[in-house]
């Protein structure tokens, strides 16, 4: 039997800057974000209230902000449901990235049915690219940028993964392109507070975009991160600088090697330097729908080969 449910998540580290009118701000095709604990208390009925615990109605309570979906459910698909539910608070769990440097923690989601609570779990804590878990105040015209990196639609072969507890990423084979291979090594990047892995994982995601070739690599990814992003010389030399400094640091990691005191006094400028450089450049492939990491190593090859040699354009001059 289909019974209204309500599907609820509170998420830690982030706050808003007011109080949205309404059900709240919108996102995809049916959630909604909010900070008043009020709406929901008052969308869920006197019995639901009795079953929840006193752990997870503080949890509710104390929460700056938490996701919240309206839906009729059958009995016999909660789980699946409120599974689907969590993947697409996930979603923007990691795609608020896109908005700033901003730290997010998911832990727990509840099902909540006028005579039944279902509670799960698909924990994640996001850091900030200088490793740390700190709150942030955000005002609801920045969070409503969000919304066209948000899918429309339910992945539902991830969530089938999900269910099974079986989940692989999909960027890596044929079906994956160069965009989402670099998103999902940013995604790892913020899910661990070491800022030397982040580093690592930061240049990963350089090179799912722009490497062809393993010969001079950090060269390679320095000179086309650079052209790709800055439209003046001194932003392109800054940008070069940057890499090039993040690739011996990471050179030194993967390789074992211990790191000096001045190296751990650099790393989190280094961090930082990059998380805001891939934001950069994702943010403008995304929004623009640019065709250039769609294209094969060789056309990719020739159209660097053209900036560095001053017969192109880049994408950073043809934005202005």
């Amino acid at each position: 039997m289909k019974q209204r449910s309500l599907l609820v998540s509170p998420l830690g580290y982030i706050k808003l800057s007011q109080k949205p009118v309404g059900k709240g701000i919108q996102f995809a095709d049916r959630y909604y974000l909010h900070n008043d604990y009020s709406v929901i208390e008052s969308l869920i009925s006197d019995a639901a209230i009795a079953s929840i615990g006193t752990l997870e109605q503080n949890a509710l309570r104390s929460s700056h902000a938490f996701l919240y979906e309206i839906r009729e459910i059958e009995t016999g698909d909660i789980e699946k449901e409120t599974l689907a539910y969590l993947v697409k608070v996930n979603e923007f769990c990691l795609k608020l990235w896109f908005v700033g440097d901003i730290s997010i923690e998911l832990e727990q989601s509840f099902c909540i049915r006028p005579l039944h609570v279902h509670k799960n779990f698909l924990g994640h804590h996001f850091s900030g690219a200088n490793g740390r878990l700190s709150d942030k105040t955000l005002n609801l015209d920045c969070l409503k940028k969000i919304r066209p990196f948000l899918r429309g639609d339910q992945d539902e072969e991830l969530i089938r993964a999900v269910q099974e507890r079986n989940v692989q990423s999909t960027h890596f084979s044929k079906k994956g392109d160069r965009i989402g291979r670099a998103f999902s090594f940013v995604c790892a990047a913020r899910s661990v507070i070491q800022l030397h892995l982040k580093i690592v994982f930061y240049c990963g995601a350089l090179e799912c975009l722009f490497s062809t070739q393993s010969s001079e690599l950090s060269h390679q990814i320095a000179e086309r991160s650079s052209w790709y992003c800055a439209s003046s010389p001194e932003a392109r030399l800054v940008t070069y600088k940057l890499v090039k400094r993040a690739y011996r640091f990471r050179s030194k990691i993967v390789h074992g090697s211990s790191l000096t005191k001045a190296d751990e006094e650099a790393n989190v400028e280094i961090s930082e330097g990059l998380d805001a450089l891939l934001r950069a450049i994702l943010s403008s492939a995304i929004l623009r729908h640019d065709s250039v990491f769609g294209y094969p190593d060789d056309k990719l090859d020739g159209l660097f080969l053209n900036l560095t040699l001053g017969a192109g354009i880049s994408p950073a001059e043809d934005a202005d």
